[in-house]
């Protein structure tokens, strides 16, 4: 993720892990030293941070706009949704696609699923 974020232009900004975690998993203590470090780079550059783990508004707009474009789009087709799958990141789009799913289709219609690589469990 990094190397693609350079490519498209952003400065990375690594911090290294806590003291103490499991290497190649975050731990609550990384994350606190992560939030340190942003904190710090929008103090010193008088930035703006959109923090979409924090944001309401990640998930509504998967709500809003994500999930009614899938269904406009299976029903152009004569399609049905009957089951979503996708990865987590910051969980807005799971959140906000299941979310109108379930109220559009009925929540016993669709089954919602997430799913995520063996030896990282960013839900564990």
């Amino acid at each position: 993720r990094a190397q693609m974020m350079r490519f498209l232009g952003a400065e990375v900004v690594l911090v290294p892990q806590a003291e103490g975690s499991p290497p190649n998993q975050v731990s609550g203590a990384d994350l606190d030293l992560v939030e340190r470090a942003a904190h710090e780079i929008c103090q010193e550059r008088r930035a703006f941070r959109v923090d979409q783990f924090e944001r309401v508004a990640n998930m509504d707009a998967h709500y809003q706009g994500t999930a009614v474009e899938i269904l406009q789009q299976t029903r152009m087709s004569n399609l049905k949704v009957d089951g979503f799958v996708d990865f987590v990141g910051t969980g807005g789009s799971f959140a906000g696609i299941t979310r109108r799913f379930k109220e559009e289709l009925g929540p016993s219609n669709v089954s919602c699923h997430i799913v995520e690589p063996a030896g990282i469990a960013p839900l564990a």
